[in-house]
């Protein structure tokens, strides 16, 4: 990935509705040529997706849910990442050092859900030790961009 490649990214990160002239003229590139890195980032694995965006606080309310489990060993992480794979609400799963062994970060229409949610996805399960939810009433920072400033050629 050189820097035309980076500079790319970086903008379509920020809006991939751009048209390729448009992005070329940013980078200093044909748009011929960007279509082509664009094909290629695609190809190789490095975009992904390309999606829009949704407040969540326009829908429903967010939450932060640590879990951690009573015994860990490899049949129960796997069983616990499916699981939570499954969830339509969690929209990210971390596997985590410290304290938790999970974070989900979960989207619920109402706080009223809230209870109905654990008890039919969380509480119900015995291997996990504990649970502890934070509740977002205000984002402050959220990108979904991956900064590659800085980043050496490779």
């Amino acid at each position: 990935m050189d820097h035309f490649d980076q500079a790319i990214l970086q903008i379509v990160q920020e809006d991939c509705s751009l048209g390729y002239e448009t992005i070329a003229e940013k980078v200093g590139l044909s748009a011929s040529a960007v279509r082509r890195r664009l094909v290629n980032l695609r190809r190789s694995g490095v975009i992904i997706a390309e999606r829009a965006i949704v407040d969540p606080s326009q829908i429903g309310v967010t939450l932060i849910v640590s879990v951690a489990l009573d015994k860990e060993n490899t049949a129960t992480y796997r069983r616990f990442k499916t699981k939570f794979t499954d969830i339509p609400e969690i929209a990210q799963c971390y596997i985590v050092t410290g304290q938790s062994d999970f974070i989900l970060v979960a989207h619920l229409r109402k706080m009223e859900d809230y209870e109905t949610w654990l008890d039919e996805h969380l509480l119900c399960e015995p291997a996990i030790k504990r649970v502890e939810t934070n509740v977002v009433y205000s984002r402050v920072k959220f990108e979904t961009a991956i900064s590659t400033a800085g980043w050496t050629e490779s």
